[in-house]
C-alpha cells in the first residue's frame, strides 16, 4: 500500500505537503475548515462537558471523524493549541492566575528567606486572617500523579506537557 502511493506520487510529482494545507475538516458546528485550524480534543479528561468546551473552541473537531485521521490530515491538539495560547499570554477562561504576579521560584526563594522556620505556621495564619478566612486547614497531601519522577511511571497524558510532571508531587496545601 504505501509503496505503490509513494511511487504514484513520485511519477505525478506531488507535493503532499501542499495537498495537506488543502485538506478540510468538519469542525464542531459541521462548516468545513482548514485542517490546520482545527483542533482535536486530547483533554477529554477536562470535567467539563463537550458542548462547554465547543463553545470556548469553536474549531473542535467534528464528533465523528477519528481524532487520528484528523491529525494525519493536518489537524492540531487542543493541549498543543492551549499551552501555545498560555506562551503567548493570550486569556484563557478556565485558567487564571493567583496569589502574586511575580515568578514562581522568586516567590518561594523570598518566603524562605524572609522567614524563620518556625515562623511559617504563623505567617499562613496571618495570610488566612487577611483573606478573611475564618478557619485554616493544613492538609499534607502524599499523593504522586503518575507521570511524577517519584513513581517512576510515563504516563503524562492528563497533563498540558511533560514538563510539568515534576510539579506534580507531594504538597502541602493550606
Amino acid at each position: 500500500g504505501t509503496k505503490i502511493q509513494q511511487t504514484a506520487t513520485q511519477k505525478q510529482n506531488i507535493d503532499t505537503k501542499k495537498i495537506k494545507y488543502r485538506v478540510l475538516l468538519p469542525d464542531a458546528a459541521g462548516y468545513l475548515q482548514p485542517a490546520s485550524s482545527v483542533l482535536v480534543d486530547d483533554m477529554k479528561w477536562e470535567k467539563e462537558s463537550r458542548i462547554e468546551r465547543v463553545k470556548q473552541y469553536p474549531a473542535l473537531l467534528y464528533h465523528e471523524i477519528s481524532d487520528d485521521t484528523a491529525l494525519r490530515l493536518g489537524a492540531k491538539r487542543l493541549r498543543a493549541f492551549t499551552c501555545s495560547q498560555m506562551a503567548c499570554g493570550a486569556d484563557i477562561d478556565w485558567l487564571e492566575a493567583a496569589g502574586q504576579q511575580e515568578p514562581l521560584l522568586t516567590r518561594l526563594a523570598s518566603i524562605v528567606l524572609d522567614y524563620p522556620p518556625d515562623a511559617f505556621i504563623q505567617e499562613m495564619m496571618q495570610n488566612a486572617d487577611d483573606a478573611g478566612a475564618t478557619t485554616v486547614s493544613i492538609i499534607l497531601d502524599w499523593r504522586c500523579h503518575a507521570g511524577h519522577p517519584a513513581k517512576n511511571e510515563k504516563s503524562v497524558a492528563s497533563l498540558l506537557s511533560q514538563e510539568m510532571a515534576a510539579l506534580q508531587g507531594p504538597s502541602l496545601n493550606v
